[in-house]
C-alpha cells in the first residue's frame, strides 16, 4: 500500500494502521519503540516544525513535515511515559543545531530518574 502518491496533497493519516504502516516505513528509531511498550524511559527529542528553508512551501516538503508530525504525534499517544519534547526550527541532527536544547532536555531527564 502507498501511502503518498506523487500528486496525493498529504500522507494517508485517517487510520492508526495507515499511519504506523507509514511509519515503519520510514527509517527512524521510533519505529523500533512502537512496536511494543518499551519498558525503560524514553526521551525522544523531535525538529517539529523542522528547519526546512529553502524548501517550507514547496508540495514535498509540506507532505514530509505533515507526515512528521502524524508520526509523533502517533508515537506519543501509543507510547504515554516517554517525554517527548520539540524543538521547533531545528535541524535534523537537532544536536548540531541546538546543542543547548538537547543537552538540558538530557540533563533534565536524566535528573528525573534519581
Amino acid at each position: 500500500m502507498t501511502l503518498i502518491e506523487k500528486d496525493s496533497a498529504e500522507p494517508d493519516m485517517t487510520s492508526p494502521s495507515a499511519a504506523m504502516s507509514f511509519w515503519f516505513s520510514q527509517p527512524n528509531a521510533f519505529a523500533l519503540i512502537t512496536a511494543g511498550v518499551a519498558p525503560v524511559p524514553i526521551l525522544a527529542i523531535l525538529a517539529q516544525p523542522r528547519r526546512c528553508q529553502p524548501n517550507c512551501d514547496k508540495p514535498f516538503m509540506k507532505r514530509i513535515m505533515a507526515a512528521d508530525v502524524a508520526r509523533a504525534d502517533l508515537f506519543e499517544k501509543s507510547t504515554p511515559k516517554a517525554h517527548v519534547v520539540r524543538i521547533a526550527n531545528a535541524s535534523y541532527f537537532i544536536w548540531r543545531s541546538n546543542p543547548d536544547d538537547v543537552a538540558r532536555e538530557m540533563n533534565e531527564f536524566m535528573d528525573r530518574r534519581h
